[in-house]
């Protein structure tokens, strides 16, 4: 379908589209005057409960503090004898990876026994305390120590589990009095393996419940060996042949914010207001205005491939075409109907100002904010909301989720490519001026209250240099309308070919 313009858009020669090359960088100091909410669909758990997006990252923690004694280690190794079934299976293990086992099969005994408890119920027990294990370790780092009484304690509230039964208080509190320097040996070994520590624990719990007689007999299987080993560990080498890996950085997961909820909530959505606005179109009526959904769709999240769609011919051009009449899409790409924009113009950073942060915030205009000094799980809120039941008692839910706390600060960065042009670039600051004015939002249930935002600092060109370029996209936009107005309303994008449904 071929379509006529009304006012084709006149195109420069290529040698005039381009200034100079260079890369342009701003940075924005973002504060949240709401809680965030932002959740990753693989962070939810059978509790409604959803837990907030999380990154994986190196964190450098030198392991210092004193190391047991040999007696120290004598005694623990007796207090935790190993089935003799077992015993292979320890063959070469260093001391921290046998206090991780053993720490974690007395949280199996606590807490696992029947049904389980709290969250660590079910067959899916076991993952859920991997999932939580990957969380509470990150949280023991912003605790100066006593790393496995916090790693127990985040598994606790974590599961929402209740107290141990006093019983067991002498065998947890062994753990908590270990000397330091070997607890933050086991700690990465936590990090690093924990689906492996778990399983291991679980069956070493399993073989140690089977040397029983009565529980044997009482579960239908076969009784284990009765004989145990205590095993034994040299002081002036507890690390044995795993000290290489337990030396290097552990890789931990880490509330964040990802960059494309900024790219989403703080420039695509921003800039298609101002476009929209610019061609007298409302924005809030995607498909049931003026625009097919399509039209809408490309700049409000980038848009969809057709099922089943073959590439145009000619898509190369069609693209370069459509980037060219709409600097928006130069700036954020985005796919037609059965092609592709190709690469955009920006690229979007995101880091959380905190104090596990600091190293990836020097150099910026972050750099020894105060917010480093707080650790990242300061920052994090659980937020409890009950669906209201209905006239016929029915509806009622009762769900939870973690947020980012009012107050939380992060800093974006725009990193503009070499030779974008100066209309793309005014896109991004008409993008940047919208988001502001209109007290921008990032992650989700902005209309529960959730999301808000304000600029605290903001570096860059300077604001001379920001009016110029807003004035030549704004004085395009305005000389063009007609033309990109009817791009978008019949799906063209000025092409003369529909690209868009």
């Amino acid at each position: 379908m071929t379509t006529t313009i009304p006012n084709p858009i006149v195109v420069e020669p290529r040698s005039n589209l381009f200034h100079r090359p260079e890369k342009t960088r701003y940075e924005l100091i973002l504060e949240a005057i709401q809680p965030i909410s932002h959740h990753d669909a693989d962070s939810a758990d059978t509790g409604n409960r959803l837990l907030f997006n999380r990154e994986r990252m190196p964190l450098e923690h030198a392991p210092d503090g004193a190391l047991p004694s040999q007696a120290e280690i004598d005694v623990f190794a007796a207090r935790h004898p190993v089935p003799a079934d077992l015993v292979a299976l320890f063959d070469g293990m260093s001391l921290p990876e046998f206090v991780a086992l053993a720490y974690i099969k007395l949280f199996l005994a606590i807490y696992g026994g029947g049904s389980g408890d709290g969250l660590f119920t079910g067959d899916a027990r076991y993952e859920m305390l991997r999932t939580r294990l990957n969380h509470a370790v990150p949280r023991s780092y912003s605790q100066r120590a006593a790393p496995l009484r916090a790693i127990w304690s985040g598994l606790v509230d974590g599961l929402l589990l209740p107290m141990w039964p006093r019983d067991y208080d002498a065998d947890v509190l062994v753990f908590q009095s270990l000397p330091i320097g070997l607890q933050y040996l086991v700690r990465p070994i936590l990090a690093a393996h924990g689906h492996v520590v778990i399983g291991t624990a679980r069956e070493w719990l399993g073989v140690q419940k089977r040397q029983n007689a009565v529980y044997a007999e009482r579960a239908g299987v076969d009784q284990a060996a009765t004989d145990s080993t205590v095993l034994h560990w040299s002081a002036g080498n507890i690390t044995g042949a795993g000290q290489g890996d337990e030396a290097a950085p552990p890789f931990l997961e880490f509330p964040a914010l990802t960059a494309n909820s900024i790219r989403g909530g703080f420039i695509r959505r921003p800039s298609w207001w101002h476009l929209a606005a610019a061609m007298r179109l409302d924005a809030a009526l995607p498909g049931l205005g003026d625009l097919p959904p399509g039209g809408e769709g490309i700049f409000e999240n980038g848009g969809n491939i057709a099922t089943g769609a073959k590439q145009e011919a000619g898509a190369l051009w069609l693209a370069q075409q459509a980037r060219q009449a709409y600097p928006s899409l130069a700036l954020l790409g985005g796919v037609t109907d059965a092609f592709d924009l190709g690469q955009s113009d920006l690229a979007v950073g995101c880091v959380l100002i905190c104090r596990e942060n600091a190293r990836r915030l020097a150099g910026t205009i972050a750099e020894g904010h105060a917010a480093t000094r707080r650790s990242v799980f300061d920052m994090l809120d659980t937020v409890t909301h009950v669906r209201q039941e209905d006239s016929q008692g029915k509806g009622q839910m009762i769900f939870g989720f973690e947020t980012l706390a009012i107050g939380s600060r992060f800093l974006v960065s725009f990193d503009l490519r070499h030779w974008t042009h100066p209309r793309t670039h005014g896109a991004l600051v008409a993008a940047m001026r919208t988001a502001v004015d209109a007290v921008g939002s990032i992650g989700g249930q902005s209309a529960r209250g959730y999301g808000a935002i304000r600029v605290e600092s903001i570096a860059g060109p300077d604001e001379a240099r920001r009016a110029e370029y807003l004035e030549i996209y704004e004085s395009y936009l305005h000389e063009n309308r007609d033309a990109l107005r009817q791009g978008l309303i019949d799906g063209t994008l000025t092409t003369g070919k529909r690209v868009l449904s």
